[in-house]
């Protein structure tokens, strides 16, 4: 049989595994060490997250209508699903989060606050991220991770999307900022956008993830490519009929895009 036909020994099938087991190590390793760093500049700004960069739900002991047994009951309902995805950086849907939210701090860090949603949000509410205006306060957007960018996984991803864009994501650990400094509540009528990227291109743009000060030509790549994917998204939801305060979200977040664009050349 042709050397080219042959399947590789199972001595060699190991190998390959334990090396792609190395390098997600070694990546997740990465990916940790970026988000830390941002987790410092956030925690600075007087930003309420975690060592993952997620909204700390224990920062809202003290808000009304929370209190430690409500949030040990929020944290137990997610126990379950935290305990077999989260911090180890490994599965897809983890890495693409924690990718974005680098590449989105990375472009945006000086006007907006990029932050991971609280895992409570993640599972419950189908929010992995949340942007905040700086000089406004004004919610931005949330996004939604996908993995795959098509099949059926795909198709109900968008669907979803569209059917909670009626009336927009709501979070219950949600962050604004305000004249009178941070506030910390619920938040609803926030549009969400889903960001698909492949496993392939979720490893590439991993590799390729340079210092929080310098910025990659893959990097350059993925920006262009989440914008286009959230104008595509925008054109399709002013064809709906939307809840005012998310139509009116939509619109100011569409006057970002175009701005940001006009404005690529100092980004880059």
């Amino acid at each position: 049989m042709p050397e080219r036909f042959r399947r590789p020994s199972i001595g060699r099938r190991i190998e390959r595994a334990i090396e792609r087991k190395e390098t997600r190590e070694e990546e997740a390793k990465r990916l940790k060490e970026l988000l830390e760093k941002i987790v410092a500049t956030l925690t600075d700004q007087g930003i309420p997250v975690d060592q993952n960069c997620r909204i700390d739900m224990n920062a809202f002991m003290d808000i009304e209508g929370y209190g430690q047994e409500k949030i040990k009951m929020d944290v137990e309902l997610v126990r379950e699903v935290r305990s077999s995805v989260e911090e180890n950086l490994l599965s897809d849907g983890e890495r693409l989060e924690a990718l974005k939210t680098i590449v989105f701090h990375k472009f945006l860090h000086k006007r907006f606050v990029i932050v991971r949603a609280s895992f409570y949000d993640d599972v419950e509410n189908y929010v992995d991220n949340l942007i905040v205006e700086k000089e406004t306060g004004n919610i931005v957007c949330a996004f939604d991770e996908v993995s795959v960018i098509s099949g059926r996984a795909f198709a109900e991803k968008q669907e979803r999307v569209l059917r909670n864009n009626k009336n927009g994501a709501k979070l219950k650990y949600g962050i604004l900022l305000t004249k009178d400094g941070l506030k910390k509540g619920r938040i609803k009528n926030i549009p969400i956008f889903y960001l698909a990227l492949p496993p392939d291109n979720i490893n590439e743009g991993i590799r390729n993830l340079t210092s929080l000060e310098e910025i990659s030509d893959y990097e350059k790549k993925l920006w262009i490519y989440f914008m286009t994917t959230l104008q595509s998204q925008i054109a399709r939801l002013r064809l709906e009929k939307l809840n005012e305060t998310v139509e009116s979200r939509l619109l100011e977040f569409e006057e970002i895009i175009e701005e940001l664009k006009l404005n690529e050349n100092e980004l880059f």
